[in-house]
């Protein structure tokens, strides 16, 4: 599940239907309503932007893969845009490798592992391409920055780039 079906979920529960297109998710409470079928085929996506390239994944009910896209193409396309052409990418087996050691994409990997990553990666552009806008970037005070810093949100500036980049 993702943090975005929690309000719907909510909703739900208290026989509040939500006006149409007002936020994303879905809610969960037919999952756990008796004989309720598992959905295998859901997928849930994550980013973080705090280390020197802003990391991007998809988790199934067994797979997940990261994709990793350098700063540069980030400030070039937009957070919602994925570069085109092959990806720098990790597929883990998470129900033999739930520790994600073992890389299915390293050395080329085989035929379904390259199949299963494809198939993520469509549905990464596809929930990437369904986001509306940009966030605006914005500055932060320094003092804020620093208790962000402090708390593990951000990185250090000079890592990040500078004090701009860290407080977007």
């Amino acid at each position: 599940v993702e943090t975005v079906d929690v309000m719907p979920t909510i909703l739900d529960v208290l026989g509040i239907e939500p006006a149409r297109n007002e936020m994303q998710g879905r809610s969960l409470a037919p999952l756990w309503a008796p004989g309720a079928a598992r959905d295998d085929d859901r997928v849930a996506f994550t980013e973080s932007a705090v280390s020197r390239s802003e990391k991007k994944s998809v988790r199934g009910s067994r797979y997940k893969l990261i994709v990793s896209v350098d700063k540069a193409a980030v400030a070039r396309l937009g957070r919602n845009h994925l570069p085109d052409g092959p990806l720098e990418a990790e597929l883990y087996d998470l129900e033999r490798d739930p520790q994600e050691r073992h890389d299915l994409l390293g050395r080329g990997g085989s035929a379904a592992a390259r199949g299963v990553a494809a198939d993520y990666e469509r549905r990464l552009r596809e929930h990437l391409a369904a986001q509306r806008g940009e966030a605006a970037s914005t500055h932060l005070h320094a003092s804020a920055l620093e208790r962000l810093q402090a708390l593990g949100y951000i990185g250090d500036a000079a890592e990040d780039g500078g004090a701009g980049d860290a407080g977007r």
